[in-house]
């Protein structure tokens, strides 16, 4: 088939969205059909000439982006049917190579040099990666980046392929690419829960290995918010419950960061976690939640006894302080309600809670603020300044006519 045929589906409507819509019912033999047509495609001469230039290859070839992405999206369930030409294609470095790169890398990585090996495992073609390791594949073989196939499959949630590679005696079970990642936190880190079962059945299974930034899988799944990944790590006795990153963050601040209810829960319910532990920068899950509004994660830090209400950070700023800030109106509700709240501490700069939602022209917020009478309305600022001041100079006269009074 010559290459100009090739052009059939534009790239709002490709022939695997055309085939999702009709169903296999109409076109029995059809993805058995495109899997070959695919494969076909890939193993002409053009695409084996070592490193590629995409820009100007995937122009000049139009059906070369389609077949790269969705190859094996096609192959899947027609393993036998294609076996040959399948193995054929992945056996060949360079082609393989200058697929991987369209296919798996990012514009900015190639080139990768994954493997053919790789490929399959990104698509996680069960039969076909059996068929490659009895046909002699390395496989364990590294991408340019370090990534081994394991972590391929696993960062893509293919247990069936994890667990065919695991059978290996020559697969490295904690193998580290360049950012320092492992298959265990690469699927934690994408919520693959079927792929860390499997993985956390190895004893040896390295459940605190902490990647170039500091990340363990722990916080990489508390992060992301993938609650039950956060689980099975959480039932394993070896794991650190409050390992800290380069930045100093622990799995607990990551996921009230994020507004994760359900993982802070998880951690909450852990009498050993360290509650207010502080980033580099000074700050707490407490701090980190509300600056951000996560309404119901405060809720859940300020029901814990222990917690510290004022704490500050390293630009002296307090959770209500950062609340106000932002505008999070019901946020500073909540902390309102607690009896112990630092109403009028000042940051670094000398300003106040109620001075910054002057100057960012939070109204709710203001008058929640106003209705205690212990905050100090006129207090000034590092520049000597009060905020009757700041609100017009910042585009906010309406505030600045509120009645705010000295108290």
């Amino acid at each position: 088939m010559c290459e100009g045929s090739m052009c059939l589906f534009s790239a709002d409507y490709t022939a695997q969205q055309y085939f999702e819509r009709k169903g296999q019912s109409q076109f029995p033999n059809a993805r058995a059909s495109i899997a070959i047509t695919c494969l076909t495609y890939l193993s002409f001469d053009i695409f084996g000439t070592g490193c590629c230039n995409y820009g100007s290859l995937l122009t000049n070839n139009p059906f070369l982006d389609y077949a790269a992405r969705h190859w094996g999206d096609h192959v899947r369930g027609h393993e036998d049917t294609v076996k040959c030409l399948a193995l054929d294609f992945l056996q060949d470095s360079s082609k393989a190579a200058c697929v991987g790169d369209i296919s798996m890398a990012q514009y900015w990585e190639r080139p990768t040099n994954y493997s053919g090996m790789h490929l399959s495992c990104f698509f996680g073609v069960a039969k076909i990666v059996d068929h490659q390791l009895k046909n002699g594949a390395i496989a364990n073989s590294k991408g340019r980046d370090g990534k081994s196939p394991l972590s391929t499959a696993a960062e893509n949630g293919h247990d069936a392929v994890v667990k065919l590679l695991l059978a290996r005696d020559d697969v490295e079970l904690n193998s580290k690419d360049w950012y320092g990642q492992i298959p265990l936190s690469w699927a934690a880190k994408n919520g693959r829960e079927a792929v860390v079962r499997v993985l956390l059945l190895r004893d040896e299974a390295e459940v605190n290995s902490k990647d170039l930034n500091g990340q363990t899988s722990l916080s990489l799944a508390a992060e992301n918010g993938h609650e039950a990944v956060v689980k099975l790590l959480l039932a394993r006795d070896d794991v650190e419950l409050n390992p800290k990153d380069s930045d100093g963050q622990t799995p607990l601040l990551w996921a009230a960061r994020h507004g994760h209810e359900a993982v802070v829960k998880l951690f909450l319910a852990r009498d050993e976690v360290e509650l207010n532990s502080m980033d580099s920068y000074g700050r707490t899950p407490l701090l980190r939640a509300a600056e951000s509004g996560h309404e119901a994660v405060v809720k859940l830090l300020l029901a814990q006894d222990e917690v510290e209400l004022n704490s500050k950070d390293s630009y002296g700023r307090t959770p209500l302080l950062r609340a106000a800030e932002n505008g999070h109106e019901a946020v500073v509700k909540l902390l309102l309600a607690r009896d112990e709240v630092e109403l009028n501490s000042m940051d670094s700069y000398g300003q106040t809670p109620l001075s910054w939602a002057v100057e960012n022209g939070h109204e709710a917020v203001v008058k929640l603020l106003l209705a205690r009478d212990e905050v100090e309305s006129n207090s000034k600022d590092s520049y000597g300044q009060t905020m009757l001041l700041r609100a017009p100079e910042n585009g906010h006269e309406a505030l600045s006519s509120r009645g705010m009074t000295s108290n």
